[in-house]
């Protein structure tokens, strides 16, 4: 494929996502932008990439950004024409039962004044996922750091169950926390929902989300514009419906 996509590091963190694209997302954490990084959570332009079929329950997916052009706009002195990077996951599927996926990404940032700004910036990350007996399990560990006078380090950890009864019930909670190199306060957000399948294509569905030390909660699910100011704790209560065509 080619044109904009998601990067596989970015497709590996949502698989374990008990709320994507609601409150709670798990891409509020896993990959954020901390500080001034790009992030690991990239829909990126310029991407050409490799899936790979199932092979016997293994996959891989292999990806190159010419130019993300994703640094914060806040440092103009870099050269947007040639910030690259480069994306892979591997994966392993038995059945429906179990899962595991691990994935790596590295991002070139190519500034015209040296000093003190960094030139790279990396992460990777492994998850798994247990379905039994209407049971749902979710694990996922990532590191991600940046690279300049002083190597910037943050981990992040989460935890999510959900559990389906009715067929078209789901009950579900999460917990993702990111230790952050240097940081007094770490940062921990919490979810909870409830998901109803109308039909195949219709979800309705109920999420409450709890983050501190001014974690955002939506900022991943609803759009980037909305954003939690300063080092508060914050909290919201979602409805709504999904419709996939």
């Amino acid at each position: 494929i080619a044109g904009r996509h998601d990067t596989p590091m970015k497709l590996a963190v949502a698989k374990y996502d008990l709320f994507s694209d609601q409150i709670g997302d798990n891409g509020n954490i896993a990959g954020a932008a901390f500080g001034t990084t790009a992030g690991f959570n990239l829909r990126a332009p310029n991407v050409i990439a490799y899936l790979s079929p199932n092979l016997a329950g293994f996959n891989a997916t292999l990806a190159y950004v010419t130019d993300h052009n994703l640094v914060t706009s806040t440092q103009l002195q870099d050269d947007r024409d040639n910030n690259d990077a480069f994306s892979v996951s591997a994966g392993y599927a038995f059945k429906k039962l179990f899962n595991v996926t691990a994935a790596y990404e590295r991002h070139n940032l190519k500034f015209n004044a040296p000093s003190t700004l960094r030139t790279k910036e990396d992460a990777w990350m492994i998850g798994a996922g247990l379905n039994i007996a209407g049971f749902t399990i979710n694990g996922l560990y990532q590191q991600m750091k940046s690279f300049d006078k002083v190597n910037n380090e943050t981990n992040v950890g989460g935890l999510g169950l959900a559990y389906t009864f009715g067929k078209k019930h789901t009950i579900k909670g999460q917990y993702y926390n990111a230790d952050m190199q240097g940081q007094a306060d770490n940062r921990d957000m919490f979810a909870i929902g409830y998901d109803f399948d109308m039909s195949k294509q219709t979800t309705l569905y109920a999420a409450y989300a709890y983050g501190t030390a001014g974690q955002a909660l939506w900022a991943d699910g609803h759009g980037v514009s909305t954003k939690v100011n300063g080092n508060v704790d914050s909290s919201a209560f979602s409805l709504g419906m999904k419709y996939k065509f």
